[in-house]
């Protein structure tokens, strides 16, 4: 039989597989700017770069979209979509606020505090992130 010798047709490891696949594509959403990859690396080249825009919303946003996608096509049962979206949001949240990026300090965001409610964007967006998922 064919699904004695080939793992691929195991529904519990395509289970598995998507579940991975879903955590590694937010894992590189929550570390795609170069400041914090340069700090996480500890590489200081990156730092002559000149100041990017704080976009933790767009990240946030894009983890939002997956996980949303993930929710209507129905690719994981809600016993493993639930928990494995809550700890992207938590995943999220913890290396947005251990790797902190310069220009997303409240300092650098201009305006009068707006939708930020005066909280620095990188806690609100993980927040957000949170009741979204949850």
């Amino acid at each position: 039989r064919l699904a004695d010798l080939w793992p691929l047709t195991d529904y519990r490891f395509n289970l598995v597989l998507r579940a991975s696949l879903i955590w590694a594509l937010s894992l590189l959403v929550t570390l795609s700017s170069p400041s914090r990859r340069y700090s996480l690396l500890r590489l200081e080249s990156g730092r002559e770069l000149e100041q990017e825009p704080c976009e933790e919303g767009a990240a946030t946003q894009w983890i939002a979209i997956l996980l949303g996608f993930v929710a209507v096509m129905q690719l994981l049962p809600f016993v493993i979509y639930a928990p494995l979206s809550q700890f992207i949001c938590l995943q999220h949240l913890i290396l947005a606020v251990a790797v902190r990026r310069d220009e997303c300090r409240y300092d650098n965001i201009r305006g009068p505090g707006g939708t930020l409610l005066g909280l620095a964007p990188t806690i609100l967006t993980g927040v957000q992130l949170h009741i979204l998922a949850g």
